[in-house]
């Protein structure tokens, strides 16, 4: 059975896609902005810089400066720039304290494929036995 927070995540994911590429390894222009708005019926909570840390199995691969994506449901974690090659990690919210977490497992997949499995809630990061997403907005 297909979790029904993962098909509006899903969703979500579609209607950035649109927008521009996920993962954005080639811009729609020149001018186009490195920030893509989450296009879930105006429910962005926040879009723009932070700082992010995204763990699995022990290994980092993305920390410290990165760009923030987050809707009411869902959060993704993307390098700063937002270009590939990189890591990213994407939360599908259950409520304010679990989440199923996801990755795109390998440089320049633009797409989080890879299940982390539920995570729960700790402060900015999201954590389970294996995995660690942080995310804290550079306002803060």
């Amino acid at each position: 059975m297909t979790h029904p927070r993962l098909l509006a995540g899903l969703a979500t994911a579609v209607c950035a896609v649109l927008a521009m590429p996920v993962g954005r390894a080639e811009p729609a222009s020149p001018a186009a902005s490195p920030t893509v708005r989450l296009a879930q019926a105006g429910s962005v909570v926040y879009s723009g810089p932070g700082r992010c840390l995204l763990e699995i199995n022990g290994r980092t691969y993305l920390e410290g400066a990165c760009q923030i994506e987050q809707g009411s449901d869902t959060l993704r974690a993307l390098p700063p720039d937002g270009r590939l090659p990189g890591y990213f990690g994407y939360l599908v919210f259950d409520d304010a304290t679990q989440a199923e977490g996801y990755w795109n497992g390998e440089p320049r997949a633009s797409r989080a494929h890879n299940r982390l499995g539920t995570m729960r809630r700790d402060g900015d990061c999201w954590v389970n036995a294996g995995a660690r997403i942080c995310a804290t907005p550079a306002r803060r």
